[in-house]
């Protein structure tokens, strides 16, 4: 069963998980079992997936940046799966945020690592310059197409989907639509 962790920014009302587990259990593209684990709270141990239904909780992590959270979550891997488990990925997480709410998406954040400078041809610059930093990286899906892309999720998928997709895969709030 794949697996991936579910923060919350801000405070949920029950429906949003309901709807967004909805996606979950009948997924359009999800190739066998896949199910989320919401941490409520800094103090709350990595679980097993969350059923529904999801009661009113006040979160954690209100106000948590992208950065906090993926370095709080990288720690908490470390402490808690020090055999790394092949159904979790430490290396991204989903969050619910203020927006969430009202458009009904959230962000799927991927660590990228750079590779090393000294391994690309020296006389490639416009290579070098086309690498993204080292660091986190968000997408905002609608809840439809989430479980699909958190199922298959690294940064190459991702960068795939982007590169692959056209700005017809692209609301203009930056929502990506995952294609049929």
């Amino acid at each position: 069963m794949a697996r991936s962790i579910l923060f919350c920014t801000a405070n949920m009302p029950p429906e949003i998980f309901a709807e967004l587990f909805e996606f979950t259990v009948n997924p359009r593209h999800v190739m066998g079992d896949f199910r989320w684990s919401l941490l409520r709270t800094r103090s709350q141990a990595i679980e097993d997936p969350t059923e529904g239904p999801v009661a009113e909780f006040e979160t954690g992590f209100a106000g948590a940046s992208v950065e906090e959270l993926g370095q709080y979550y990288r720690e908490r891997y470390e402490i808690e799966f020090p055999e790394h488990p092949c159904t979790w990925d430490e290396y991204s997480f989903a969050i619910l945020d203020e927006r969430s709410v009202k458009d009904k998406t959230m962000l799927m954040v991927v660590w990228y690592e750079a590779p090393d400078f000294d391994e690309l041809p020296e006389d490639d610059e416009e290579l070098r310059q086309a690498w993204m930093p080292t660091g986190w990286k968000t997408l905002r899906l609608r809840f439809i197409d989430a479980p699909s892309v958190a199922q298959s999720i690294s940064i190459n998928a991702v960068l795939l989907l982007e590169e692959l997709a056209g700005p017809e895969n692209f609301r203009e709030d930056g929502t990506f639509i995952l294609p049929e």
